[in-house]
């Protein structure tokens, strides 16, 4: 009885050893988004939403050719 109790608390403790892994996150972002332009029929709160999207992908992403020529 006293050694499968020694076993058990073995087994308790090495369980507790087991490396954790932080998952991996690949940002695919930069892949499908890309800069995006408004016309004048859009509303202010449609050109302030695109602005900010430009901003935001301009300062996570590097350029792209397909960028520069729109």
């Amino acid at each position: 009885m006293k050694r499968s109790m020694s076993g058990i608390a073995l087994v308790v403790i090495l369980s507790g050893c087991v490396a954790k892994i932080p998952p991996v996150v690949i940002d695919t972002g930069c892949d499908w988004t890309k800069t995006i332009g408004w016309s004048s029929l859009d509303t202010t709160t449609t050109v302030m939403a695109v602005r900010v999207h430009n901003a935001t992908r301009g300062k996570r992403c590097p350029p792209r050719a397909s960028d520069e020529t729109g």
